[in-house]
């Protein structure tokens, strides 16, 4: 073979490789700066969550809590996975810059997965790390250049998020369901118990009366005077607790909800008002979706004439029902009237 043709052989071979590399490098790059976009986005769904949890007087607790729970393990695995998976660099990616980027995705999400401190401190520690996040992702965004691949590495990153908040809303939804079956069991248990004790006090009663003791007669004509005067208590209590439930008056206003994420779950809110003389007890608020089957509900103690009482009622959407909701509809459907 001619020298000349051997050295155009070693020439193209070399082009092959060269643009081989360049191609692997690139794909390195962008995988990086789509975990750097995951986390990004991931951690801001978490630290929204946060902010909804937290309160003054449980402080960085009630955060941490939250962290502990099944809805924050579901973005803290989508987190792990992101910073898991680093970049190689190779002969055209930009080494130092894929390794920045690396350390301050890495640092952001470790912060976001495990808070400390105060709230302010945290804060303030989330800030500083997001602007460093955000510097590397910047510097690996002009090294990419190409807006249109940039934008293609946007779309696949938002799939991802998009993923884990749809499971995000499916744990929070498994969990409200356990809470609302929880407290079902609860109630049928404290009823249960309620029924054993009522039916003892029967029995014990039942046979008190079978068993013959002789009474005075003074005392008979005591006890019956006591019974009476029992009876006429217990009906006079009746009619006032139906009496005052007929002035009852209560108005729902202000039916609101947000929801948490796109597709659910929502916190629906309402102000219920008791606008009669008397005060509502033992009232039971249902919340209805419209347009969808979605339904749930909630119970106040007490209402006092005059007063309001704004609860939220927890309720769970589908992100299928989410495309047929046409509005909430909140109502009175149970309720007592005080003595």
């Amino acid at each position: 073979m001619k020298p000349r043709v051997i050295v155009l052989f070693l020439v193209a071979v070399v082009a092959i490789l060269l643009f081989v590399a360049h191609g692997t490098g690139r794909k390195a790059t962008e995988a990086a700066l789509a975990n750097a976009y995951v986390v990004r986005d991931a951690s801001g769904l978490m630290l929204a969550k946060y902010s909804e949890a937290f309160d003054t007087q449980s402080g960085i607790r009630a955060v941490a809590e939250y962290a502990s729970g099944a809805e924050a393990k579901t973005i803290a695995k989508t987190l792990d996975e992101a910073t898991r998976v680093a970049a190689a660099p190779s002969l055209f990616a930009p080494k130092q810059r894929l390794e920045e980027l690396g350390l301050a995705a890495a640092q952001y999400a470790h912060l976001v997965r495990e808070p400390r401190g105060t709230w302010l401190t945290f804060q303030s520690e989330v800030a500083g790390l997001r602007t460093k996040l955000d510097g590397a992702i910047l510097a690996i965004e002009r090294e990419l250049g190409d807006d249109a691949r940039r934008k293609e590495v946007v779309t696949a990153a938002q799939k991802r998020v998009d993923a884990m908040a749809a499971a995000v809303a499916e744990a929070a939804a498994r969990a409200m369901n356990e809470e609302l079956k929880e407290l079902e069991e609860r109630q049928k248990r404290e009823k249960e118990d309620r029924d054993q004790r009522t039916a003892a006090d029967a029995a014990r009663f039942a046979k008190l009366i079978a068993t013959p003791t002789p009474v005075p007669p003074e005392e008979a004509a005591r006890l019956a005077a006591e019974r009476e005067k029992q009876a006429a208590s217990f009906a006079a209590a009746k009619g006032r607790r139906a009496a005052n439930r007929e002035n009852v008056k209560l108005v729902v206003r202000n039916v609101k909800f947000t929801p948490h994420i796109a597709g659910g779950p929502f916190r629906v809110k309402a102000t219920l008002a008791n606008v009669g003389p008397v005060a509502a007890c033992n009232v039971r608020l249902e919340a209805n979706a419209v347009g969808t089957n979605g339904k749930s509900w909630t119970h106040i103690t007490r209402v006092e004439p005059g007063g309001e009482s704004e609860t939220p009622v927890g309720w769970l959407i589908s992100v299928a029902d989410g495309f047929t909701l046409k509005g909430m509809d909140v109502r009175v459907a149970e309720y007592d009237g005080c003595e």
